[in-house]
């Protein structure tokens, strides 16, 4: 009370948010969002999809179109800075965003990091393909703690989350699989995460089988060096004068941004080849 109100960014205007935002932001910086997933907006074309439109949102406050992690994406590509998003948040997945990225020739990727059970099951799904084993079901249960656990207790947050989970498998086998998918808050586990997946599927001779697995690891440790990888990866793409999407990092995503590539063996080739060819 003796300090008197503080003043928040929540406060401040759009256009004055982004300016806040440019001030942290260097010419030799990585902009990587790892904040916690965000309520999913809906895409407005009036806002979206152009960049005369985005600024017009900006200039105008509309700030029920706008997001923390659109605002971020918008300050880092404005100046020439690569971003990169490693969450399912909207981000720089935005056609009005990926026309910045193009006109002031930087590099961006995204879309959530793929760090656990999203991991195991985009490599482990392509084996059922190779021995033509049929999927009728995935059930996935996954609990963590801290603060991402907490915020994805909400349903509009943990949304976007489950359809980034959910859409793998259609994109890995070419079909949709019954899925179950949930994610639920556990305090205890604090920055553990634990993934419980069953799989029943059918084989010779119309054989019912089935699998199960259990991942549980360090959420923050298995996040940290993808992260610095992708910065490193988007840094060496800015210095070859690589300009927007770079759909090669999609081995590091979950849900790639212009590719529906989530396969991590082809992925894994993809990014082999784009390494070799961009270090030349």
């Amino acid at each position: 009370q003796e300090l008197g109100e503080l003043e928040t960014i929540d406060d401040l205007e759009l256009r004055e948010i982004v300016d806040t935002l440019s001030k942290d932001m260097k010419d030799s910086d990585v902009a990587v969002n790892v904040a916690s997933t965000e309520p999913l907006i809906p895409y407005n074309p009036e806002y979206h999809k152009t960049l005369e439109g985005f600024e017009e949102m900006l200039d105008e406050n509309k700030k029920e179109w706008a997001s923390a992690s659109m605002l971020y994406a918008y300050s880092a590509l404005k100046q020439g800075i690569p971003y990169a998003n490693f969450t399912p948040s909207v981000g720089s997945n935005l056609p009005a965003l990926k026309e910045l990225a193009i006109e002031k020739g930087v590099p961006h990727a995204g879309n959530d990091g793929k760090t656990g059970e999203t991991l195991v099951k985009t490599t482990l799904a392509p084996m059922f393909s190779y021995r033509n084993l049929r999927i009728m079901g995935w059930m996935g249960y996954n609990i963590l703690g801290d603060f991402d656990g907490k915020v994805l207790s909400h349903k509009d947050n943990k949304q976007s989350k489950v359809e980034s989970k959910d859409k793998v498998l259609e994109k890995v086998l070419g079909y949709s699989p019954y899925t179950i998918t949930e994610i639920e808050y556990f305090p205890s586990l604090v920055d553990n995460k634990t993934a419980f997946d069953f799989i029943h599927f059918k084989g010779f001779l119309g054989t019912n089988m089935k699998m199960y697995f259990i991942w549980d690891a360090v959420d923050a440790i298995v996040a940290a060096p993808l992260v610095l990888d992708i910065a490193r990866f988007l840094l060496l793409a800015k210095r070859k004068g690589c300009k927007g999407v770079v759909k090669e990092l999609g081995f590091f995503f979950k849900s790639p941004m212009d590719t529906d590539v989530v396969n991590t063996h082809e992925q894994f080739e993809i990014l082999k080849e784009w390494c070799s060819e961009i270090a030349k």
